[in-house]
This record gives structure tokens, sequence and C-alpha cells, in this order.
């Protein structure tokens, strides 16, 4: 499979980025590895260490969205109002999760995301009909099984190595689908 990450965000006039407050060593090695790829662009990201600290470092002109706390609702709004802020410009949204998504978690115009940040963000802006990439850290062959409940909305568009894929959703996803 040909994808270029940088080819496909150079078309968003704003690119919001998601992720793991405590990445793995190998999941920051992506990130930072997508980062040092991408060509200038605009960019969303959050206010949490991990991978929204990796994107602030890389791109210190960046729009940070700030929680007003460090209550979960806090940080729900927060990644919320950062994904409508991205819809509303047309732009596109990049994923670093841990982990599976949550089973409960199902598109939606709202943020749901049932113990993650990342893919409450990715399911919501699957809702609103942003384009998605995700960096699955699990081998191309098993990625349905963790993205769940999200994996109808998605397809295999690259590989980065045996445990790396990127999973794609156009953004065209309707919410009628679960």
């Amino acid at each position: 499979m040909s994808f270029s990450i940088p080819s496909f965000v150079h078309t968003y006039p704003l690119v919001g980025f998601s992720g793991s407050r405590a990445p793995s060593a190998q999941l920051s090695a992506a990130c930072s590895s997508v980062l040092g790829a991408l060509p200038p662009v605009s960019v969303a990201v959050g206010c949490a260490p991990g991978i929204d600290q990796l994107v602030r470092t890389a791109f210190p002109q960046a729009r940070v969205f700030r929680a007003t706390s460090a209550h979960p609702g806090a940080l729900a709004a927060r990644s919320a109002h950062m994904v409508r802020q991205v819809a509303a410009a047309g732009g596109c949204l990049l994923v670093f999760p841990s982990g599976p998504c949550p089973s409960a978690v199902r598109v939606s115009s709202s943020f749901r995301g049932h113990g993650s940040g990342s893919w409450g963000s990715c399911a919501m802006a699957l809702g609103l009909g942003v384009p998605v990439l995700v960096c699955a850290m699990v081998p191309a062959a098993s990625w349905q099984a963790w993205a769940g409940p999200l994996a109808a909305c998605f397809r295999v568009v690259g590989a980065a190595g045996p445990q790396q894929c990127w999973l794609q959703a156009s953004g065209s996803t309707q919410l009628g689908l679960f």
C-alpha cells in the first residue's frame, strides 16, 4: 500500500491531534516520525502530556486547547471543543491511542470516550464528518478487533512495520450506521 500522511494532511487547512497522555515508546516514536515528516500546516492540539506534548514541541505555533481543570469532564470538554473547531475549519484529525477502543464508544456528534479521550475524540470527529487517521499499534491483520465498535468506519491505508498500521475514515461516516 502506498499512502503518504504528509500528502494527506496537506489538503486540509487544519490538522488536529489527539493521543495518549502516557504513550509507549513505540507510539511516541510513531508520532514523532509523523511530526517530523509533515509539511508546514496549521495544528490544533490539547494541553495534556504525552502525544499532545510531542505535537506542541514540534509545532510551537499550534493552537492549544486547554482544560479548565484535570477533572475528566473538563478534559472531555476540552477535547470536544478542539474536535468541533477542526470540523468547523474543514480539517482532519490524527489519533494516536495507546490501546483498543472501549466497547461502549460509538460514532456521535458529542463526546463520549468511555474512559478514552483519544477514541472519544475519534468517534466525535467521525460523527461530525471529519476525516480521521488512526495510528494502530497492532499488526495489520488484527486491527479490526483493536478498533472494536469503530472498525466499520475504517480501512487500512498503510503499514509502518509489523506492529503498526494506519487506519483511515473518509469523514463521510453517517451516525445512522450504529
